[in-house]
């Protein structure tokens, strides 16, 4: 496995725990009814998020390339919030 796979697939994998309690807690304050969607397709359509990122983790774990694109993209939603931010550090 190439480094910059290695090291795509520890963050992705990382980054679960945090970007689901993060979900979780929008969902609890009504995040989901901003966007017109009741409880279950909110929570239907995290579910398919979820299971691109880990379809995703388990291609790039085996070096084929459909699987770098789902995790990528997974990483650059994680880590998007944070640019605007260390500007203001």
């Amino acid at each position: 496995m190439r480094p910059i796979v290695r090291w795509l697939l520890i963050a992705s994998t990382l980054s679960v725990p945090l970007t689901l309690t993060h979900s979780i807690e929008d969902v609890s304050v009504g995040i989901h009814q901003r966007f017109g969607l009741s409880l279950l397709p909110a929570g239907f359509l995290l579910s398919l998020g979820y299971a691109a990122q880990v379809a995703g983790a388990a291609l790039s774990a085996r070096d084929h390339r459909w699987g770098h694109a789902p995790t990528l993209a997974h990483m650059l939603h994680t880590t998007s919030p944070i640019v605007p931010r260390l500007s203001d550090a």
